[in-house]
């Protein structure tokens, strides 16, 4: 009532009761709270308006408070649910996906994004490329087990399981499975650099070598015998050397 007039004012739209006009002594719903500090009615930061029902219901699951409609966030949770805001949403950070709760999972250390099903994209720095729901290690590195980082292979190795043990040799770099399966070593006729780390050519007349012109062992069937002297595989006698053969 205005003391002056004596006559009854209208309360804010929002009351139920008030004792001024800006404000509400009790709200019209029970869900519903007096903000401290305008005196109306509305719903509390957690919840929204919901027409349908008359009442203030739950903000979405992931906002951490919303605006007059549940779907609306004002906040999210980063340190608890590992949530951003991005306009009037709350995704999940990178690293982790929306598994319908509020609390993001995590993604496998492997993806750089996912969802439920797996990997969306990966770390080309890991380096990890894309195949299906999955990021696997590039040819020359391997899996740990633990990290995004993928570890590197023997040098030898085009596949890997372990930084000692090749799954797959380079026919193309001239490498093929030792003997204990473990690294890939240089084809028959071929040695290991050792400053390039590279299979190269040994000299023709080599069977196998340690370097190019220092030879290992000789192909008797060529007619070539080993000179410890010289470490060269020279003609028998009666033959000679062609340059080539």
């Amino acid at each position: 009532m205005d003391t002056t007039s004596f006559v009854c004012q209208s309360c804010h739209s929002s009351c139920a009761t008030c004792a001024s006009i800006s404000a509400c002594s009790t709200c019209p719903y029970a869900t519903q709270i007096i903000n401290a500090v305008t005196g109306i009615c509305e719903c509390s930061t957690v919840t929204a308006w919901d027409a349908g029902s008359l009442s203030c219901i739950a903000c979405h699951y992931s906002c951490a408070t919303c605006s007059l409609v549940t779907t609306n966030c004002t906040s999210c949770n980063t340190v608890t649910d590992f949530r951003t805001i991005s306009a009037t949403t709350c995704p999940c950070l990178a690293g982790y996906y929306d598994n319908s709760v509020a609390i993001c999972a995590m993604c496998s250390y492997k993806c750089a994004t996912c969802d439920v099903t797996g990997c969306l994209t990966c770390d080309s720095n890991a380096p990890r490329t894309i195949s299906g729901v999955a990021c696997n290690c590039n040819n020359g590195y391997y899996d740990d087990g633990s990290h995004t980082a993928c570890a590197l292979c023997h040098h030898s190795c085009k596949t890997c399981s372990a930084s000692t043990s090749c799954t797959a040799c380079e026919p193309l770099l001239f490498r093929q499975p030792d003997s204990g399966n473990i690294y890939c070593s240089c084809f028959t006729k071929y040695y290991e650099s050792a400053t390039s780390l590279t299979c190269l050519p040994c000299l023709y007349s080599c069977a196998t070598c340690s370097v190019g012109d220092r030879c290992v062992t000789c192909t008797a069937a060529n007619f070539r015998f080993f000179n410890t002297s010289t470490t060269q595989c020279e003609c028998n006698v009666r033959y000679y050397d062609d340059g080539s053969h």
